[in-house]
């Protein structure tokens, strides 16, 4: 049956607002205008530098009007920076100041929406990987295999098509030479998704940054689900004790 607290996401919203930089010039803290898009709970812009950053929102985020006044407001959240082919996560509070009082309870509206929704999916998602049969044993540990887009650590940083299996607890790919290469799920620090709209996802370890781009959404999302399951400890469930298929 599904969950019935699972509602659609809410609608893209996006625009321009004004992000207050995170230094300080010559006459103190600035605003810098930037081309903003709000999608699943996850913020994307580019820096004037053109580096794209990308903001995922969650269980901790918070939304607060700073100023009716001066049209500011801040979010909290978790700043996943992906900067040619690496990741880096940490926690901030962003403000911002928008054009108008109809932009800016308009931008606030969102950013509640799209929180909330990202606080039903991960708790339906815990619930889900709770509620399976805590002591099934199988012979072996399942194995799921597709092709994805890795990106590459060395300059000019393309996309790779590689072979990518799921197995035994770990991520292996072939690298370019045919070698195989290997991740262990068990020892990674995060996987999470980087950018809905291109279908992008991270695999953090302590040393290193995986970035991998999925076809479509639906494959991402996939992907990202079972590699989370495993990372948990509940890799040994097989498709139909967890789909029921």
């Amino acid at each position: 049956m599904a969950d019935s607290r699972v509602v659609p996401a809410p609608q893209p919203h996006s625009g321009k607002l004004h992000k207050k930089s995170p230094g300080s010039g010559p006459s103190g803290w600035f605003y810098q205008e930037r081309e903003f898009t709000l999608a699943e709970a996850q913020l994307s812009y580019r820096t004037g530098k053109g580096l794209k950053k990308c903001v995922q929102f969650g269980p901790n985020s918070e939304v607060q009007l700073y100023s009716r006044d001066s049209l500011e407001f801040s979010v909290s959240g978790i700043n996943t920076v992906v900067d040619e082919g690496s990741a880096s996560v940490i926690d901030r509070v962003y403000r911002f100041r928008a054009d108008s009082e109809m932009a800016l309870e308009a931008w606030i509206r969102a950013f509640k929406a799209h929180i909330a929704y990202e606080v039903t999916r991960q708790e339906c998602q815990s619930d889900q990987i709770a509620s399976m049969r805590p002591n099934t044993i199988c012979k072996a540990m399942p194995q799921f295999s597709g092709t994805l887009f890795k990106k590459s650590p060395v300059f000019p940083h393309p996309w790779q098509k590689r072979t990518v299996m799921i197995s035994g607890g770990s991520l292996f790919y072939e690298s370019g030479n045919g070698s195989q290469k290997g991740i262990s799920l068990v020892e990674v620090e995060a996987i999470r998704m980087v950018d809905v709209t291109t279908f992008e996802f991270l695999i953090q370890t302590r040393t290193k940054s995986y970035v991998f781009r999925a076809p479509d959404r639906a494959q991402a999302m996939d992907w990202v689900f079972r590699l989370q399951r495993i990372h948990q400890g509940e890799g040994d469930r097989t498709d139909q004790e967890l789909y029921g298929v």
